[in-house]
């Protein structure tokens, strides 16, 4: 849920918006307000949650080619002959 509410700008604006609110007019204190909030709580911390279950999906995929015996390397790695 914390990933939906860091998109709903970039769903809503143009991408300009997600990193500053005055973009698209949002110049009252209501929307500033708004927008500071998420960006401390959800984009600060959730981006880091991301980034880390992503990193850690990436071992996981190593470690089980590793128990099958398996070279792990990206799809388009090709080794030379």
């Amino acid at each position: 849920m914390g990933i939906l509410v860091m998109n709903v700008y970039a769903f809503a604006y143009l991408l300009a918006a997600y990193y500053n609110p005055m973009v698209m007019g949002g110049t009252d204190a209501l929307n500033a307000g708004t927008w500071f909030f998420t960006h401390q709580l959800f984009d600060q911390k959730f981006l880091s949650i991301f980034a880390m279950l992503y990193g850690a999906g990436i071992v996981m995929m190593m470690n089980r080619a590793d128990e099958r015996g398996m070279e792990f390397a990206p799809i388009f790695y090709r080794r030379s002959a």
